[in-house]
């Protein structure tokens, strides 16, 4: 149980605010269970006087596709082999810049809310798969979709300047995906109830998931013995956020003196400290696995926008079909690869997907086929049916 270091009670805490990321509005997984699980009960730590090896889980950059299921399959790989005493998810993605008035934000870069089905499903497996491991979640910052992910573990550090900020405007881009108010607000409960299961397998209350998630939910805490009772108005003895204008926001101290947090820790020999290990071996091959695998997927999604610009380029003939033809047979060898690249807000926009460049390269079968079979016939061939409809996918 969280005991408060600080307690400043009747306190008014300022509401913190985030800037809100993109909502890509896909198919619910309504089938996935918002119900609090048996996973918040953790594992416990070893004992203190012994030397654990301790692996670290990066979870660094944007939630979708930095932080996906293929770089969990890819980080779990080795996680198994290293077979650590305690694992540590080093928690650091956010939709906005420290530095608001700069405006430097890139939209392309906010966390994607529309994969929340997947995030739990993440979270559940990870939780499950090493459950007989103690996992502590270290938080660096966190503003977004990332805040809910962040507290889908029972133990939570944060460093000191780190943030916990929820999400902007997601109830009002949910809501615009539907004309007719009965639809919509079952939408809106089912995306709600997904969200709020990340935070319940954490074993978090739901008032506090509500907070991050609605501008209007009110926040406030009060302390009974060793505990913490949250409440979704401002009954409680700390009123945490009283504003109905933006989702709450939790900085390192304030969510260490609610006791959401488990304490605060700059350094990674810090957090080991606070934990009860002087001495610890810790394992970064994550970490290194985890920068590459970013590298490698980013890398990738430059090769499919310079292969989509040289299509543009080639000409309506038999050669030039065909090697726009190799061009998206690449493009889509590297979607599928790395499933990421379609999630991408500047790939959407444009129309762009696996399937839409399968049927550009069928589109130029037929044509080149056409086109020969009219070299047959002693016809000239033409090109226009190249050119047109599928066989320049996103209209680029």
């Amino acid at each position: 149980m969280r005991t408060p270091n600080r307690l400043s009670l009747g306190l008014n805490v300022s509401n913190a605010c985030s800037s809100a990321g993109a909502l890509v509005v896909g198919s619910l997984a309504l089938g996935i269970s918002a119900v609090a699980s048996a996973q918040s009960v953790d594992a416990p730590l070893p004992a203190t006087t012994s030397v654990p090896k301790v692996y670290v889980f990066p979870l660094i950059g944007q939630m979708g596709t930095d932080i996906s299921e293929t770089s969990f399959e890819v980080i779990t790989k080795d996680l198994d082999k290293a077979k650590p005493d305690i694992i540590v998810f080093r928690l650091k993605s956010a939709d906005i810049d420290r530095n608001d008035y700069l405006k430097n934000d890139n939209p392309a870069e906010f966390g994607l809310p529309g994969e929340v089905g997947t995030y739990r499903q993440m979270l559940k497996d990870v939780r499950d798969k090493y459950r007989d491991t103690p996992q502590v979640v270290w938080v660096e910052d966190a503003v977004g979709i990332s805040s809910l992910f962040a507290l889908g573990w029972p133990r939570m550090y944060m460093v000191s300047d780190a943030r916990l900020f929820g999400l902007y405007t997601f109830k009002s881009m949910v809501e615009k995906q539907w004309e007719d108010p009965d639809v919509r607000s079952k939408m809106v409960a089912a995306w709600t109830g997904i969200m709020k299961g990340l935070v319940e397998v954490g074993g978090y209350p739901s008032e506090v998931a509500d907070a991050l998630i609605f501008p209007e939910s009110r926040l406030s805490v009060s302390f009974e013995g060793r505990g913490a009772k949250w409440a979704s108005d401002t009954s409680g003895a700390w009123v945490v956020d009283s504003s109905n204008e933006a989702p709450c926001g939790f900085d390192a101290q304030l969510s260490e003196d609610t006791m959401l947090s488990d304490g605060t820790a700059d350094t990674f020999d810090d957090l080991m400290y606070l934990l009860g290990y002087r001495e610890f071996q810790k394992i970064d091959s994550g970490e290194k696995i985890g920068e590459q695998f970013v590298k490698d997927w980013r890398e990738a999604m430059a090769d499919c926008f310079k292969n989509l610009e040289d299509a543009q380029e080639t000409e309506d003939s038999v050669v030039g079909l065909g090697k726009r033809k190799n061009l998206y047979e690449k493009t889509i060898a590297l979607m599928k690869r790395y499933p990421m690249i379609e999630r991408r807000r500047e790939i959407q926009q444009q129309g762009i997907s696996v399937i839409a460049l399968e049927g550009a390269v069928d589109d130029i079968k037929k044509e080149i086929q056409r086109q020969r079979e009219a070299e047959k016939q002693g016809r000239q061939g033409g090109g226009g049916g190249g050119g047109g409809g599928m066989s320049r996918p996103g209209g680029r």
